[in-house]
């Protein structure tokens, strides 16, 4: 049974991106990081980003949308809280509502890593504090995973034209390798923004 939506959920132009490295892509991920003079070079090198500009580096990087890469996926994020998402969820105010990584996306390990925009989490304070993720193929059944200040609270304040402008932040489980996933070609996966403050 297709669970229904009780409340329709506006169409944001800023919205919640998902972008994926897969291992096999993490040496021209990290080739390009370095031609751009960054030290961030992606989870998969155990390094998380330092500044700012390390997150408009990543949104830009052309495997995103050259095909070398899975396609960014986008979820919307609703201003109001209040019914279901499509996934029988509860809608809550500046979460990013359930969003599936369908059975395929990618063929082995990778990473996983949500870009946020700031103008979509209520005031300039708030962080995507937690998000919730599934990897057996249960959009209900979510684990809690905790997202780490020390990236967050980087700011990129993106300006390219790729993406809408906005001011971006990066949230994903690092140094928790919980978005350190290698069974997407086996099941569906499934996040949902959880807590936001």
């Amino acid at each position: 049974m297709t669970p229904s939506i009780t409340q329709s959920i506006p169409d944001n132009t800023s919205k919640a991106l998902l972008f994926i490295i897969e291992g096999t892509n993490n040496n021209a991920f990290a080739t390009y990081m370095n031609n751009n003079s960054s030290t961030f070079y992606g989870f998969g090198f155990a390094a998380p980003p330092s500044t700012g500009t390390d997150i408009t580096l990543f949104m830009d990087w052309p495997g995103f949308y050259d095909g070398t890469a899975p396609t960014v996926i986008q979820a919307d994020i609703p201003q109001s809280s209040g019914g279901n998402d499509s996934f029988g969820n509860p809608i809550s105010q500046y979460n990013f509502v359930t969003t599936e990584v369908p059975q395929g996306t990618v063929s082995g390990g990778a990473w996983y890593y949500w870009l946020i925009p700031q103008s979509k989490i209520g005031v300039s304070t708030n962080r995507q504090l937690s998000i919730g993720y599934n990897i057996n193929s249960d959009p209900n059944t979510l684990i809690t995973a905790n997202m780490s200040s020390s990236i967050y609270n980087l700011a990129g304040n993106y300006t390219g034209s790729n993406w809408p402008a906005d001011t971006y932040r990066m949230y994903s489980s690092y140094a928790n390798t919980a978005f350190s996933i290698s069974n997407n070609n086996t099941d569906d996966l499934y996040f949902k923004g959880n807590t936001v403050g």
